[in-house]
């Protein structure tokens, strides 16, 4: 590659902190070995393990602990290169600790002096158009290059528009040859985000031999997978582990693809009934329903409930089941909208539902992938016990703007929390696929999943003070949870959803008044010891399975 000859030296070889064969040590600190089991990606999470790591003294010299802690804000800022704090925070640990002088310290060093750090976007800004908020981006990243926060905001523009040359046009000339390692791996990421697998695993690399960034590994490793280069993909992800074995979300994956569970998907049972309602969405139903049925289904049967919609919803209903027929589809109305949670037990509660094995939910404005059924099957086949499972869900057409993930208990970070809080991984920064595993959840999206009809006979429908929506799928999985039978996550199941959300989302204000009611009725609900007792359960359930996997791995991982 041409740029690589305007690159400085190498750093020195990483030596891992502990051995990669062991999740995590017994002796860090149990915020610490909370935060890790949450997961081990997002820039502010991160640097919160940076900061509990550090109290970590393990070891001849004790100096385990602030090693530890240098390479999760290395890491923080490899997933984020372009957030000044994350530079920031490397460069006063490093300095500290006497490295200071190493490769990466000295480039973020410089990285900083060239970099404007720039106000926040004021609200009129946002308001305005994508198209036109990022019309004014190029051209003020035109005349300087070196606005991250700008940068940042138009490669996000960017890719969700379609339009990613916008910003790699801005990209193409070279940076001060003591920067160009930075500028290939900001590179990597617009190709790897806009699905040029190819050209994104050329920058990164570059990237890797001259930042030693792990992190950029780890991101090629996932481009390699895409391209079918499997073996070269696996052992990428055993060398980060090898650098990095506190990277539980690698873990999970490289346990998923040894093991050849990503690529499970299992048979349909008969009695199974595909559940959807929905309100003045005519459009976005008949979009779901169209993936629906070109959908493996078997003989499940769908039910829809029109919940008292005003627009076409009932002629496109009454299309589809012209066109698929009285045995794969049924069609139900209410004369009002009756709320999410009413809609739901009402469909649960019709006969022909009552004595199915299996119910799956399904959003209106879902869109499902061909073999989504048999996916949750085969999470269901791994995990029988489970109360449900759920699904990855993300932008439609645009797999790195996730939406929701396997929510877990929001780590304390020091701080008790009195209610259900959950983990916000997912929404830290754009997804280069770290989400692609199988395991339990607090929560997972109702978006997209699947109960065994008998969850609701132990717990429970859905609680109807979360009329008309919002979080009242949330409360179904604390009580099942409750019952030691949380969800499971099938991450390699990716729902796309017409909703979006980040960059080109709007904000519905109403819809946001409602969610903030919902929260308090939901934090009334489960305050104090309650959500203690789940907090703990789910915390051991969490534990027991990483374990597990890493006991399995641990001769792949021997040092």
């Amino acid at each position: 590659m041409a740029d690589s000859e305007h690159i400085p030296a190498a750093a020195p070889p990483q030596t891992p902190i502990w051995n990669p064969a062991l999740a995590y040590p017994d002796d860090i600190p149990n915020v610490l070995q909370e935060m890790l089991l949450t997961g081990s990606v997002g820039t502010l999470h991160r640097t919160a393990m940076a900061g509990a790591a550090l109290g970590w003294r393990s070891g001849d010299t004790g100096m385990h602990g602030p090693l530890l802690a240098l390479d999760m804000l290395s890491a923080a800022w490899e997933s984020d290169p372009l957030n000044l704090m994350a530079a920031h925070h490397v460069v006063k640990l490093a300095t500290h600790l006497g490295y200071g002088s190493s490769t990466l310290p000295c480039m973020l060093a410089e990285f900083l002096s060239r970099a404007e750090d720039e106000q926040p976007f004021s609200s009129a800004f946002l308001r305005k158009p994508s198209d036109e908020q990022l019309d004014i981006l190029v051209q003020r990243l035109a005349d300087n290059i070196f606005l991250p926060r700008s940068l940042d905001m138009a490669i996000r523009l960017s890719i969700a528009m379609g339009q990613k040359s916008r910003v790699l046009n801005l990209l193409s000339p070279a940076w001060p040859p003591s920067l160009q390692p930075i500028r290939l791996l900001i590179l990597g990421r617009v190709h790897h985000f806009a699905g040029d697998h190819e050209t994104a695993s050329q920058h990164y690399r570059v990237a890797d031999e001259y930042l030693e960034a792990a992190e950029a590994e780890a991101s090629l490793a996932m481009c390699l997978y895409q391209l079918d280069h499997k073996d070269e993909a696996v052992s990428r992800l055993i060398s980060v582990l090898h650098r990095r074995p506190w990277h539980v979300n690698l873990r999970l994956m490289l346990y998923d693809v040894i093991f050849r569970i990503h690529t499970r998907r299992a048979a349909i049972p008969n009695r199974v009934a595909v559940l959807l309602y929905s309100f003045n969405k005519a459009g976005e139903l008949d979009a779901t329903l169209k993936r629906v049925f070109d959908s493996e289904l078997a003989g499940a049967t769908v039910h829809i409930l029109n919940n008292g919609s005003s627009d076409r919803t009932a002629d496109i209903c009454a299309a589809w089941l012209r066109r698929v027929g009285p045995d794969k589809l049924a069609v139900h109305s209410t004369p009002t909208n009756i709320g999410a949670p009413a809609a739901r037990n009402w469909l649960l509660a019709m006969d022909e539902v009552r004595g199915c094995e299996f119910v799956a939910f399904l959003d209106d404005d879902a869109q499902p992938p061909k073999d989504w059924m048999r996916r949750l099957m085969a999470a269901q086949e791994l995990y029988p016990e489970a109360g449900a499972w759920g699904c990855r869900v993300h932008d439609a057409g645009m797999t790195p703007f996730t939406q929701s993930v396997d929510l877990q208990p929001r780590p304390t970070y020091g701080e008790p929390t009195e209610y259900p809080e959950v983990s916000d991984l997912h929404l830290q920064g754009l997804n280069p696929g770290y989400f692609q595993y199988i395991r339990p959840a607090l929560s997972v999206t109702g978006c997209c999943h699947l109960f065994p009809r008998k969850s609701f006979d132990i717990v429970g429908g859905f609680d109807l003070r979360y009329s008309p929506s919002q979080l009242d799928d949330f409360d179904l999985d604390l009580r099942l949870a409750e019952q030691d039978t949380p969800p499971v996550y099938q991450g390699h199941l990716g729902v796309g959803h017409l909703k979006r959300t980040g960059v080109l989302s709007e904000t519905d204000s109403k819809s946001a008044s409602n969610s903030r009611g919902n929260e308090k009725k939901l934090h009334g609900k489960y305050a104090g010891e309650r959500w203690q007792n789940i907090r703990r359960t789910m915390i051991s359930i969490l534990r027991a399975d990483l374990e597990e996997k890493s006991e399995r791995l641990a001769d792949l991982l021997k040092s």
